[in-house]
């Protein structure tokens, strides 16, 4: 096999992810799903996943693939603060 340089193995996956995203847009499209749909956006659905079933964040880094537990860090701060808001809005309906 020969050997790629790194600026052509990147172009190649964001051609690919073009592809892939356009797609899931049309199948967004055909079976009525109003929201944004991408790869991006299912590898966040993923790791929110895999945070709200309680999977330690040295595993989810691995599976995420970051080379810094930092960054999967990010992935759990929006899910606190998920759970704020939702705290929030239940003690303003409790609360009134």
């Amino acid at each position: 096999m020969d050997e790629v340089n790194a600026q052509d193995a990147l172009n190649a996956i964001s051609s690919a992810t073009a592809i892939i995203n356009k797609q899931l847009k049309r199948i967004a499209e055909k079976v009525g799903i109003a929201k944004n749909i991408s790869t991006h956006v299912g590898r966040h659905s993923y790791a929110t996943a895999l945070l709200t079933s309680d999977i330690p964040l040295p595993v989810i880094k691995e599976m995420l693939g970051h080379s810094d537990i930092k960054v999967t860090q990010i992935y759990a701060k929006v899910v606190d603060s998920k759970k704020d808001e939702v705290v929030n809005c239940l003690n303003r309906l409790y609360h009134g």
